[in-house]
């Protein structure tokens, strides 16, 4: 039988207390293990909410997805690929940023729910998310798994035929007496 004790934050890190400019509100979403924590603000614009992206330096990153009224992070990996979501026309969408590129992705579930939230990502790429209905009467988790590029199959197939035949005919070669 396992043993709760009571043990202090203080106790097991060292906490850093920090506030984004410009904010009324904050929150922190994710952080990875070089110490970058994403997550979003707000400002006195009300509804309007854009994510953000500290270093562990210090130094802040403004993240705000084009045309989106409210853009946040939730999760980043090693490699600074994050997910979260934005808003965008009454829709919200999940949204991948990574190297500079903005993608989004929408998860649609059985019931059609039209809303999208990704609340974190590995550093192998694999995604969780939830998707849901305007009035959270209808929810779907959902964990996701990168899928290669439909060329890359192709590719793959090609260079690994290209191996064998060479293999063959170098084989075939030999056999033969013949070495090229």
């Amino acid at each position: 039988m396992a043993t709760a004790l009571p043990v202090q934050w203080h106790e097991l890190f060292a906490a850093n207390s920090f506030s984004c400019k410009r904010d009324l509100r904050h929150f922190v979403g994710g952080i990875n293990d070089a110490g970058t924590v994403v997550g979003a603000y707000q400002n006195n614009t009300p509804g309007f909410q854009h994510a953000y992206k500290r270093f562990s330096d210090g130094t802040t990153l403004d993240l705000f997805f084009p045309g989106a009224l409210q853009t946040f992070a939730l999760g980043i990996n090693d490699c600074g690929e994050i997910v979260g979501g934005h808003l965008l026309k009454g829709v919200q969408h999940g949204l991948l940023y990574a190297n500079g590129v903005w993608t989004t992705i929408d998860f649609v579930d059985a019931n059609h729910d039209p809303n999208t939230k990704l609340e974190d990502i590995s550093d192998l790429g694999h995604i969780t998310g939830v998707s849901f209905n305007a009035d959270f009467s209808s929810l779907t988790s959902f964990a996701g798994t990168p899928v290669p590029e439909p060329g890359m199959t192709g590719l793959i197939f090609a260079g690994a035929l290209t191996l064998i035949l060479a293999r063959c005919r170098l084989q075939v070669g030999i056999i033969r007496g013949k070495r090229r």
